[in-house]
């Protein structure tokens, strides 16, 4: 593995964690913030991490999946172009 593919997961890891982060903050803060519709548990914070948890993170991690197998794709197509051309 070369060092730009190093640097590009790296960069592509801390971006999707600072987007799914800002997103979750900002989706628990708007969904706390919103009127009590008379549920007991679940307009509270460890509620909405539990939902987090079990639901909306393992789509984000498939989705970090996914963005860097076709990382891995196109390295791959770049390294059998670069070494046809030799």
């Amino acid at each position: 593995m070369s060092r730009l593919e190093k640097r590009t997961y790296l960069i592509t890891t801390l971006i999707w964690l600072l987007v799914c982060a800002g997103y979750n903050a900002w989706d628990i803060h708007r969904y706390l913030s919103s009127p009590d519709i008379g549920g007991v548990y679940d307009h509270t914070l460890s509620f909405c991490l539990m939902i987090l948890a079990f639901f909306r993170f393992p789509i984000w991690v498939c989705g970090l999946l996914v963005i860097v197998l076709i990382e891995s794709i196109v390295f791959a197509r770049y390294r059998t172009n670069s070494a046809s051309d030799r």
